[in-house]
């Protein structure tokens, strides 16, 4: 983790360790505090005990799903974190979905 507490600090939940080394990488070359997880469980217990201002989220992980780690964050956590959604899934609905359940 970058130790410059000037910067925002996000957290990266993505389970391939190449995407997620690169995301890391650039963010750090930007000067941005990065956290980095591998599995929604993982990514759940980073903002259970740090606080972030951006998540960047992977839906297909393993232990549970992307979609449970929002679920977990906006309902259980009550946290409004931004995250910027990164899926290999294909189907609008499949996205959609993602939001309208979480109202």
């Amino acid at each position: 983790m970058y130790n410059d507490t000037n910067h925002p600090k996000i957290l990266i939940v993505e389970d391939d360790v190449h995407i997620n080394n690169i995301i890391y990488d650039v963010l750090r070359k930007e000067k941005f505090q990065c956290t980095q997880a591998y599995s929604g469980s993982e990514g759940i217990m980073n903002v259970t005990h740090h606080e972030y201002q951006l998540i960047i989220l992977d839906l297909m992980l393993p232990g549970f799903s992307g979609e449970d780690f929002m679920h977990r964050l906006r309902i259980e956590l009550s946290s409004d974190t931004p995250v910027i959604v990164l899926s290999a899934k294909d189907k609008l609905d499949n996205k959609l979905n993602l939001f309208v359940t979480l109202q």
